[in-house]
């Protein structure tokens, strides 16, 4: 997007959670049928340090309070 903001290059494509750049025309997202959601899972390794703070910071991720800053953002939320 910077380099579209620029003048580099006349179209860009992007998340719309990446969308902060100055001088770009945001006309809107692809059509669901070619642009399906991207996933993320969260998971907890069987290595970690701290397994209670991973769980915690999982939970905080997937909260209704997270979820707000998901939608402000354009992205949506998970469960």
């Amino acid at each position: 997007m910077a380099m579209a903001a620029k003048g580099e290059v006349e179209i860009g494509l992007t998340f719309l959670s990446e969308k902060g750049d100055q001088g770009i025309d945001i006309v809107g997202p692809l059509p669901a049928e070619i642009s399906p959601p991207t996933v993320l899972v969260g998971f907890v390794s069987t290595h970690a340090k701290d397994p209670a703070a991973a769980k915690a910071l999982l939970d905080y991720l997937s909260s209704s309070e997270a979820a707000a800053v998901y939608k402000a953002q354009g992205m949506q939320p998970g469960r």
